[in-house]
């Protein structure tokens, strides 16, 4: 036992006798910042909740085009889809993602990706927002017009029209918003809503006040409007914003009558119909400064994975779909002549939307308006409501003809009480569901004759001339590639 111990001291001064690198002392652990007592440790989200916005292709260069022949220049009579140095395919690079773009006629003269930023197609409350984004947006009355500015000012300053002042006008408006059993919510709401308001003053009521009188002049005011005929200063409706007011009428036949032809059938009228030319419309939206980021130039996307497995077609936009670059294509490729034909021509696509909108919970006031998109617009811009980018064309009379003078409130009629009392005047008899059904048709039909008047059928076959946002004179050539429609009865 004694030796074994002296042989272990032994082993044990030869080691310690050597040059050994020890490792290192560990560190002692960082000091507790949080109230648990934990570390401060770096906290790391989990890979599967990381994401990372893919990279847009880089904005394209384009070189100034070099012409073979020295003999060829340009000139107007030359059109410009016919120059030798657009027809061959143009590839961009791929992206951190393997994203690439090809433009079938050349490289585009313009690249809006230079402007689109997260904020852009994105209107999170959590998300910063570039400032500059706000200067490309579209207002909230360019749907209808800016004269629309107007009417709702006039409309701020006297909103609690028809009562003699604003006190009166808060009263009642508890009064009726409440329900026939007061009850302790209720009488808060008196308190908040009413005499804690910054407009309600107590000298405004005398000895003399009447809630009757004050019910018998609101009543007395409906009964105006409803049969006095607005003005066009009390309309959302502005010519000075292109609405015009038409009528059409549709040949209406019954069983048991014959007529030798269809314009010999009694013909039913629908007068008050609101409506906006789509092409001035069209050149309005090109001139807003949300028409930086439209894209003018469609080109199809691919996804490669990887040099050795074959590219995948991307549909992203509305911009990148078949029918807008054959759309293009066609142009390119056509000599098309006309005015405008040495202008560099692109597609203006319209998406046209329409819906019948019921405005009340309680009754059957409801509307059937005609809306309008440009599908030159990124879809994540247009589904933004802030972005305001849909654009009013026509109410079709589901709705009704008569408003009031009243921005807050619109006085429907029912066209169908109309036809049918037109039709038992006309036929003596009272129209099926399927007749009605007929006739929805057909006014829906006539209204398209209004829209598609003789200005947008020149620019759809010759183009229509206007100036974007750098300056260029192109030709645009409306399309309708889309069409939206919520329809009961077929």
């Amino acid at each position: 036992m004694f030796a074994k111990k002296i042989m272990f001291q032994v082993h044990f001064n030869q080691f310690h006798s050597q040059d050994v690198l020890l490792p290192p002392a560990r560190s002692p652990s960082p000091l507790p910042v949080r109230p648990s007592g934990r570390p401060g440790r770096l906290i790391r989200k989990p890979l599967r909740y990381r994401d990372i916005m893919p990279a847009n292709p880089p904005i394209i260069t384009i070189p100034a085009p070099e012409l073979e022949d020295a003999n060829i220049e340009e000139s107007e009579d030359a059109p410009l889809h016919s120059q030798p140095h657009e027809d061959s395919l143009f590839c961009t690079e791929t992206n951190g993602f393997g994203v690439y773009r090809k433009y079938a006629h050349g490289p585009p003269t313009i690249t809006p990706d230079e402007y689109f930023t997260l904020s852009s197609v994105s209107d999170s409350v959590s998300m910063a927002h570039d400032p500059a984004e706000s200067l490309a947006k579209a207002s909230w009355w360019s749907s209808f017009g800016s004269s629309i500015l107007k009417s709702g000012e006039n409309a701020a300053n006297n909103y609690f029209a028809p009562f003699l002042n604003a006190s009166i006008f808060l009263l009642m408006a508890w009064f009726y918003n409440g329900s026939s059993i007061k009850s302790f919510a209720d009488i808060d709401k008196l308190v908040h809503d009413v005499i804690q308001n910054e407009d309600f003053k107590a000298s405004d009521f005398d000895k003399t006040f009447s809630t009757a009188r004050e019910a018998e002049r609101m009543d007395k005011q409906k009964e105006k409007e409803s049969h006095s005929k607005p003005s066009n200063d009390t309309l959302p409706f502005s010519p000075e914003d292109g609405w015009i007011s038409g009528s059409i009428s549709i040949p209406v036949p019954c069983d048991g009558f014959k007529f030798k032809s269809e314009a010999d059938a009694p013909r039913f009228v629908v007068d008050g119909i609101w409506y906006r030319r789509p092409l001035e419309v069209l050149k309005m939206a090109f001139r807003e400064p949300a028409a930086l980021k439209f894209c003018t130039t469609p080109y199809r996307e691919y996804w490669k994975p990887s040099e050795n497995e074959p590219e995948e077609r991307i549909y992203t936009e509305t911009y990148t779909a078949n029918v807008f670059n054959e759309e293009y294509d066609q142009l390119r490729s056509n000599s098309w002549t006309g005015p405008n034909s040495h202008l560099e021509p692109f597609v203006a696509s319209v998406i046209f939307y329409s819906d019948a909108t019921h405005l009340a919970n309680f009754g059957d006031a409801s509307l059937w308006p005609f809306y309008m998109y440009i599908g030159n617009q990124s879809k994540y811009t247009r589904a933004q409501p802030g972005e305001f980018a849909a654009h009013h064309i026509a109410y079709v009379p589901k709705v009704c003809r008569v408003f009031s003078t009243s921005l807050l409130h619109l006085m429907l009629l029912k066209l169908r009480d109309e036809i049918q009392d037109w039709y038992k005047k006309t036929f003596g008899k009272v129209a099926t569901s399927s007749m009605l059904t007929h006739l929805r048709r057909e006014i829906v039909q006539a209204i398209w004759l209004l829209l598609l008047d003789e200005d947008l059928v020149c620019a759809y076959e010759k183009g229509e001339a206007i100036q974007l946002f750098d300056n260029v004179l192109r030709a645009m050539f409306p399309r309708f590639l889309f069409y939206s429609m919520d329809y009961p009865e077929k």
